[in-house]
Order: structure tokens, then sequence, then C-alpha cells
């Protein structure tokens, strides 16, 4: 298809040159035709205003030319432009039902596993509480990755935030320490500051907040991970800092990390887990909230984002 629209637009091109070239010979003709029969008839004077009607028409034709000719250099851009978003949607979506069908696969496989060998095998109660402590966070995996879809879609429709005055360092301390109570692997420093309330709808906050930390510890191997919560210098607004020491994200990839699906590298290259839904939810979510979301270059080395939010809206 893609190359049947070039193969017509490249004919429309040649026909419009081919068709310039005659009129512009036929003109030339005419005037040259015009010219020697007024020579002939001795009338010299008529011979200046032929030219300028010569020209005016040389050049309307030159002009028609170049303007069709544009016209169609833009279809073509319009096209190649149309065609390359269409390849890099695709390929989102192709990376995304293949990270999918992994995310749903791997803890499936892992809790059928779990249920034949407490089915097959003479257990004592320990191993069958291990084996059940396994099961159950695959399954709690299998229902984040459920809700992370539902809650996309949501998003791209109207979702109503069910505001209210929230105690935003309260809650960003306890789901910090719920997160790194057993990641002994993980270095946590964290400034909060205290007495930050803000209108925000809690539940929605909170994913903002465990996708940041989710993606820092993903990608930060195992290095330091900062969580810096204050107010804004004119006090309407707060922000909050989630930092790693991962590779950070290349410059040219920067720009798309918060589309839908999308996922720095490809399925084949990419080591981590994920659907590309994470950073979408957040900055969908952040939006909802009247605020925004960015990402800042960690020096030497990692990545930052930053949540900026107003406190009464």
């Amino acid at each position: 298809m893609k190359w049947l629209s070039y193969l017509v637009i490249s004919y429309m091109l040649l026909a419009l040159i081919w068709w310039t070239i005659l009129l512009h010979s036929k003109n030339q003709q005419a005037f040259d035709s015009k010219v020697a029969l007024i020579t002939l008839q001795g009338n010299q004077t008529e011979i200046a205003p032929l030219e300028s009607e010569y020209k005016r028409q040389a050049n309307m034709i030159l002009g028609e030319g170049i303007v069709f000719g544009v016209s169609l250099l833009l279809g073509i851009w319009l096209i190649q432009r149309s065609f390359s978003r269409e390849l890099e949607v695709r390929e989102r979506q192709n990376n995304f039902l293949l990270s999918v069908t992994h995310e749903l696969k791997s803890p499936l496989t892992s809790i059928n596993l779990s249920l034949e060998t407490m089915r097959k095998r003479t257990l004592s109660q320990e191993m069958i509480r291990d084996i059940s402590d396994t099961a159950l966070g695959e399954s709690h995996r299998l229902e984040n990755l459920i809700n992370d879809l539902l809650l996309a879609t949501k998003l791209d429709h109207e979702y109503a935030f069910l505001k209210t005055n929230t105690d935003v360092s309260t809650m960003i301390k306890e789901i910090l320490d719920e997160y790194f109570l057993n990641r002994d692997n993980v270095q946590l420093h964290h400034q909060i500051q205290d007495d930050i309330y803000a209108d925000i709808d809690q539940a929605a906050f909170e994913k903002v907040v465990t996708n940041l930390i989710e993606n820092a510890i993903k990608y930060g191997n195992g290095k330091k991970i900062e969580v810096h919560l204050q107010k804004e210098a004119d006090a309407k607004s707060f922000k909050l800092e989630v930092k790693d020491e991962g590779p950070g994200i290349p410059i040219k990839e920067r720009e798309k990390i918060f589309q839908k699906f999308y996922r720095v590298g490809s399925e084949n290259t990419r080591k981590t887990k994920g659907t590309g839904l994470g950073l979408y939810i957040i900055e969908r979510i952040v939006e909802g909230h009247h605020g925004t979301v960015s990402y800042l270059e960690n020096k030497p080395t990692g990545a930052i984002f930053e949540v900026k939010i107003p406190m009464k809206v």
C-alpha cells in the first residue's frame, strides 16, 4: 500500500513536470509565431506588449507548476509521516502484546507449578506455607497487571477523580515503609517534609508513587534510591522527586516514555519486565490533578522523575 501510494504520487509529479514543460513550450511557440508574423507585417511596436503578455503567461505556468509541485511534495511528506506513525504504533502494540503475554504467562506458570507440587507431593507444613506464599505473590502480580490494564483503559476516557484533602506526607511515608521493609538490597534515602496536605484522589496518587518507586527499583540496578517531598516556594503546590542511579534514558527516547505501551529499547534487547503502561498511567493521573510530570537526568548517572501537584484546585 505504501509503495503504491509513492508510485501514484511519483507518476503525478512526473506528469505535472511534463505538462508544465509542454505548456511552456506551446506558449513559446505561440509567441515566436506571433513575433514572426508581426515582423513580416512591419508592426514592431506590437512586439513589446506581446513580450509582456508572454512573460506573464510563462510566469503563471511556472507558478502553477511550483504550487502543484509543492503540494505533491507536501502530500508525500504527510503520507510518509502517517505511515511512520502507524508503524510506530503497531510496533508499540506488538511489544505490548509480547510483554503482556509474558507477564500473564509467567505468574500463571508459577501458580500452576505450585499447585501441582502441593497436589503430587507430600510436603511439610513449612514447605506448603512457602509454596503458598510464592503462589500468592504471583497471584498479586497478576492482579496488579490486570488492574493496570483496566486503569489505563479508564484513564483513556472520562475518569472521575475522587479528591479529598489528604496528608500527602504521611501517605508517602507509609508507602515507603511498606516497599522497603524487606528490601535489604536497595538503599533508600528520603526527605519527606511534614504536614503537606493537598486535594488529591488518594488511591490514584498512591498509584503514581508506587509506579515511580517500582521504576526506580526496576531500573536502578540495586543502587541508591532517593525520594524527596517538599512544598514549592510559593506554597501553592508540592514537588515529589524519585531518583535512581541506573543507566538513565537515552536522549532520543525521552520524548516517548510517557506514551501508551512505549518501553525503552526493543522487546528483544530489554531485560526488565513491564508493559509500557506505568509512566503513561502516571502522566494521566498527574494531568487529572492539574499537575506536571517530567524526566530529568540524574548526574552522573540515573534518572529523576519530578511530579508537581497544586495543593488546592
